[in-house]
């Protein structure tokens, strides 16, 4: 899965992860500065999951917002 258009900018970055992850504050999102491995770590922390468990919900959400970018 293509990373670079989920993290490509920051402010949608952080709105999207935001819009995903309600948990997440602010500067804890803002800190993950559009790092994918440092997103699963904190949504592990936060939410005290499986690394597994938080590697499927960050793929999922890359899956369906490449899908909502790629919609006509």
């Amino acid at each position: 899965m293509n990373w670079k258009p989920i993290a490509g900018g920051r402010e949608h970055f952080n709105l999207a992860v935001k819009g995903q992850w309600s948990k997440l504050t602010d500067a804890q999102i803002e800190a993950l500065a559009g790092n994918r491995m440092a997103l699963i770590g904190r949504i592990r922390s936060v939410y005290g999951i499986s690394q597994e468990q938080a590697e499927k919900q960050v793929a999922s959400w890359v899956k369906r917002a490449a899908t909502t970018a790629s919609a006509p």
